[in-house]
């Protein structure tokens, strides 16, 4: 189940795994979409990047941007020749901007989270290959858990978008959603949010990709987790005290001090 119509091949142009929403297409065209994108029929367009053990191909529907480029070409041919305004052209252009911009959020999107979209994948490689009752539960909640990551994080960079100031709730959710997440199966949290007004976007990523580092690391072990985020005359500041047997001395990330409590505690 995808939002998009993808699917995993491996070097030799085999389907290991599809979307409900992915078209078919034969091995030769799948092959060929690996080295170039390929337009297979009525406007779709294959395209492919590279994975660890294959490709991951997608279908794009690019004929509205087709049908847009079309226009605009016979709009400037009739200007050449006639006096009339430029509102139909600009019309055109507008529109024909407004999906080139929509493909490059998309693509941020995609290149901000690619670590977690390459996690997901593993995760579901193992648990398609029929992995212990105990095994399953846990692959499925750190599924849960990364995926609301995702979630979060491309909902943000939306509201980036239009306003680089976010309001600071729009955290508040995020930690709620990944808080809820690890709560459903057996980890005791509990957090207290303590920051109001608006948050810069390179405050509030930075905040959330540390704390999704860290719960990916500790992930496996994870026993209970208490959170604080608030304000100091430095800024935003992220507590966190979590139990993990995880070796959590690993994580090299600029400005995060670590502390080794007792056996198995971290602050």
């Amino acid at each position: 189940a995808a939002a998009i119509g993808a699917q995993i091949i491996d070097e030799g142009g085999n389907i290991l795994l599809s979307a409900d929403g992915a078209v078919s297409a034969d091995k030769a065209l799948l092959l060929k979409a690996q080295a170039e994108s390929v337009l297979i029929s009525d406007g779709i367009r294959l395209s492919s990047t590279t994975v660890k053990g294959g490709h991951v191909v997608w279908h794009e529907d690019v004929s509205q941007l087709a049908r847009l480029l079309g226009e605009l070409q016979g709009t400037n041919e009739h200007l050449q020749g006639k006096n009339i305004t430029l509102q139909e052209e600009y019309a055109t252009r507008r529109q024909l901007h407004h999906l080139m911009e929509q493909n490059r959020i998309y693509n941020k999107m995609q290149n901000q989270t690619q670590e977690q979209i390459r996690l997901l994948d593993g995760l579901v490689d193992r648990l398609e290959a029929g992995a212990g009752a105990q095994e399953q539960e846990r692959l499925l909640a750190k599924i849960a858990v990364v995926s609301a990551y995702v979630k979060r994080r491309n909902n943000l960079i939306f509201l980036s978008e239009d306003n680089n100031a976010i309001p600071a709730v729009e955290l508040k959710y995020c930690f709620n959603e990944s808080i809820q997440n690890l709560t459903l199966f057996g980890v005791s949290c509990d957090y207290l949010f303590a920051v109001d007004g608006t948050l810069l976007f390179f405050e509030m990523m930075r905040i959330y990709d540390v704390f999704e580092a860290i719960i990916e690391k500790a992930f496996d072990t994870l026993t209970s987790l208490y959170l604080y985020a608030g304000r100091d005359d430095c800024g935003i500041t992220m507590t966190m005290r979590l139990s993990s047997s995880a070796d959590l001395s690993c994580l090299e990330i600029e400005n995060l001090a670590l502390e080794a409590e007792n056996d198995g505690e971290w602050q």
